[in-house]
């Protein structure tokens, strides 16, 4: 099983890693090539001094195969991204040292340039495995420099001294670029669910507006109808899908709509924009203050709000009866009881007997 931290996050943004990977492969290319013009300079300069030109050279060339061969596998696979970086920093690493031993007159150059590689990879990897190829390079580096000073004729403390500078600015390069690398990444997952967000509630709106009983149309400043949904399109008869002209279309909407954007008036008429289909009361809206240029056109069924009010005065009236047949029953309810007491009377008349008689047949 691979290890989860060398494998490619899938909350990751896919393209900002691949962005960040072909700036690290690119940089290793160039990189390469100032290797080979190092390696390969003319001797009459005298700069660097090679202690072994010809590992040097061999050097350099292995490395452009390298950098050339990683940039052509970047742009045809992205499994296993880190993974991959952690090997071909591993190789940079490396490399960098052995040029160094090779071409001392250019560590510097060339200590500054694998710092590069590390904070490319940094945006990359994760904090841990990023520190872990910092130490590498320092250790690297270190070494190199303990190295030449126990060579050297008269060792001094410079070669060591710029080899510590240069592991302290691994770590905290390194560092830098791998938390800016996870807050990019946060910020994009972030921006991602956010538009993912906004995709769901465009389509639930347009879910909602086209599954309104009111008609709602769009329409611009030339007069042309960009949505519609489907009351609107049963109001105005049913039109075709390339009719969007809506002075052709409804000339007495159209008529309308420029009335209340001339003087702002509204007209609450109905009126049938069709033949066959109900009237219809419009209202209009800006979609925008002070913008001209989209108007929204509500279209209010006028049977819809006829067969509304029906709807509340039935059920208003379905109360009222209620009640009053509730406050009936209540005291019809009362004399009955009271007629079955006075039933059981022993010294009860006839005419007391007809009316309880008369209040149990009626109640």
């Amino acid at each position: 099983m691979s290890s989860p931290a060398l494998l490619i996050d899938p909350r990751a943004g896919t393209a900002t890693i691949h962005h960040e990977l072909s700036f690290l492969n690119i940089f290793r290319l160039v990189q390469s090539l100032v290797y080979v013009g190092l390696a390969f300079g003319p001797g009459g300069i005298g700069w660097p001094q090679l202690s072994a030109p010809g590992f040097a050279r061999t050097l350099a060339t292995t490395y452009l195969v390298f950098a050339l061969a990683a940039l052509l596998l970047n742009r045809r696979s992205m499994a296993h991204v880190r993974m991959a970086v952690g090997v071909t920093l591993v190789v940079d690493i490396a490399a960098a040292m052995m040029a160094i031993a090779s071409m001392r007159d250019a560590r510097i150059g060339i200590a500054m340039m694998l710092a590069v590689n590390l904070c490319a990879g940094a945006l990359i990897l994760p904090l841990r495995l990023s520190g872990f190829f910092a130490a590498l390079a320092t250790l690297g580096i270190l070494g190199i420099s303990f190295f030449g000073w126990s060579l050297a004729a008269h060792p001094g403390d410079r070669d060591l001294l710029e080899g510590a500078l240069f592991g302290l600015a691994y770590f905290a390069t390194t560092a830098l670029c791998s938390v800016l690398g996870q807050q990019l990444r946060a910020t994009e997952a972030l921006a991602e669910q956010r538009s993912t967000d906004l995709v769901n509630l465009s389509q639930i709106n347009e879910l909602i507006i086209r599954r309104m009983k009111t008609g709602v149309l769009l329409v611009d400043d030339a007069n042309r109808i960009h949505q519609i949904n489907e009351s609107a399109w049963m109001l105005l008869g049913n039109p075709g899908a390339d009719q969007r002209d809506l002075g052709q279309l409804a000339p007495e909407l159209s008529r309308r709509l420029y009335h209340w954007m001339t003087s702002g008036k509204l007209d609450e008429t109905a009126t049938q924009l069709a033949d066959g289909v109900p009237e219809v009361v419009p209202r209009f809206t800006r979609l925008a203050p002070n913008d001209d240029s989209h108007v929204l056109i509500f279209l209010d069924d006028t049977s819809l709000v006829s067969r509304r009010a029906e709807e509340l005065t039935l059920t208003s009236l379905g109360r009222l009866s209620a009640s009053i047949a509730h406050e009936i029953r209540n005291p019809l309810a009362a004399i009955r009881y009271s007629a079955q007491l006075l039933a059981e009377s022993r010294t009860m008349d006839s005419t007391d007997q007809r009316m309880v008689e008369i209040i149990n047949n009626h109640c």
